[in-house]
């Protein structure tokens, strides 16, 4: 390199902008400003720019203009900066379900750990139409592709022995939801078990009725009720004998012990049909206000649509959409102090 060069790269360094990241750690921006090439003063300064790699092949002792540039400022010209760590993803504990003694992890929870980890599409293919033939049985093929361009596939079935009751009527939704849990669960590299797969009996089964990590340590020791016992209706009182009737109906378990049980003596007949529903609301839905309500509640406490119908179908005996606006404020009460 002649002088005149060595001139030329001095000019030009005098108006590069250098940014401190470390003791010896520097970016100087280039001359369009459009890119920053990182410089490490060390005992001999290198610089990862196109110039430095070429020159320094031949002359060991090649500065090049962003070299000169870190060398030239002055501590007041030099822009101090600190580098971010970048944002580890992680599977929030709200969405992680125990059932005795297990952990399983909810579909939104891998959708928002895959979204953490780059995924750029989703996609579902139907590829077996549920029929009589194949004992109705849906099946579905999902494909994960990440940011890397990475592709995962896995599929999902379903059919009415493997799912509840309260699905059966919904066999290709549940066949798509489990192919997409399997290949996130790929994707972000999960090895728990999605809740989604599993053939439970929700009223038996609901994750309604265990608690997620978080509430297991927040809430104290001692009897957790989740939902007030479903009442019958007062035709069914009066007419059922009394040795029919169950004389001791259980509430709630205490510490978990699915062994331990709180009894409550069975609810008198003018108690029941107090608490039917009033005349003039028998025909009367839940509210689109509720309805969001329920919603927005279920979402923050990482609550699926199928374990929300379930719950409600265990508490009240009615599917979510034919709650009485009555139950339907219970149920979001219910919700709110269930934090």
């Amino acid at each position: 390199m002649n002088a005149a060069q060595s001139l030329k790269r001095n000019e030009k360094a005098q108006h590069l902008q250098v940014i401190q990241t470390g003791d010896e750690n520097f970016y100087v921006e280039s001359e369009q400003s459009k890119i920053a090439y990182k410089v490490s003063m060390g005992d001999k300064p290198i610089c990862c720019c196109p110039d430095f790699a070429k020159q320094s092949r031949n002359d060991p002792d090649f500065k090049c203009k962003h070299i000169l540039a870190v060398l030239c400022s002055t501590p007041a010209e030099v822009c101090q900066a600190s580098v971010l760590e970048k944002r580890k993803a992680k599977l929030d504990e709200r969405f992680i379900i125990n059932l005795r003694d297990k952990d399983f992890v909810l579909y939104a929870g891998l959708l928002d750990l895959a979204h953490q980890r780059g995924l750029q599409r989703l996609e579902v293919e139907l590829i077996q139409f549920p029929t009589k033939e194949n004992g109705m049985e849906a099946v579905c093929k999902a494909t994960a592709i990440s940011k890397l361009d990475e592709h995962f596939v896995d599929i999902g079935d379903a059919n009415p022995t493997n799912t509840s009751k309260n699905i059966a009527q919904h066999i290709i939704r549940m066949a798509s939801t489990r192919a997409k849990a399997r290949v996130l669960r790929d994707l972000s590299n999960i090895g728990i078990t999605a809740l989604e797969e599993l053939g439970i009996d929700p009223p038996e089964e609901a994750p309604g009725k265990e608690k997620t990590k978080s509430q297991a340590t927040d809430s104290p020791k001692g009897v957790t009720r989740i939902g007030p016992r479903k009442m019958s209706s007062p035709e069914t009182t009066k007419t059922q004998p009394a040795e029919a009737q169950t004389p001791v109906q259980p509430i709630a378990r205490i510490g978990g012990d699915p062994k331990a049980i709180v009894t409550t003596p069975p609810v008198p007949e003018t108690q029941v049909q107090h608490q039917s529903v009033p005349q003039g609301q028998a025909n009367l839905r839940i509210s689109e206000a509720q309805m969001r309500a329920i919603a927005n509640l279920s979402r923050r406490r990482g609550i699926s649509e199928v374990e929300l119908d379930a719950l409600s179908v265990e508490t009240y005996g009615l599917h979510l959409d034919s709650l009485t606006p009555t139950d339907a404020s219970a149920f979001i009460r219910q919700l709110q102090q269930s934090a």
